[in-house]
């Protein structure tokens, strides 16, 4: 028979475990606007035309990051 390994006290307390049913949808919006903000970045300190595109490029990643941060806050 095998034993069960007995759990470690703080698991009940790891704030880090996120078992919310929009998991998935925030792993892709994080993902997103971790592309669109390192390419708004690149853009943006680029010499040339693009930095007022990168700027609204940049604007929209922080858009993405809100809509994130309220999913994660509203625990939905």
């Amino acid at each position: 028979m095998m034993e069960r390994r007995p759990r470690h006290q703080l698991d009940d307390l790891n704030p880090v475990r996120d078992e919310s049913r929009t998991r998935g949808l925030r792993q892709v919006l994080n993902i997103i606007f971790m592309l669109t903000a390192v390419i708004g970045m690149v853009l943006y300190f680029q010499k040339g035309t693009l930095r007022e595109f990168a700027t609204y490029l940049l604007i929209g990643a922080v858009c993405i990051k809100f809509i994130e941060v309220t999913l994660r806050i509203a625990k939905i």
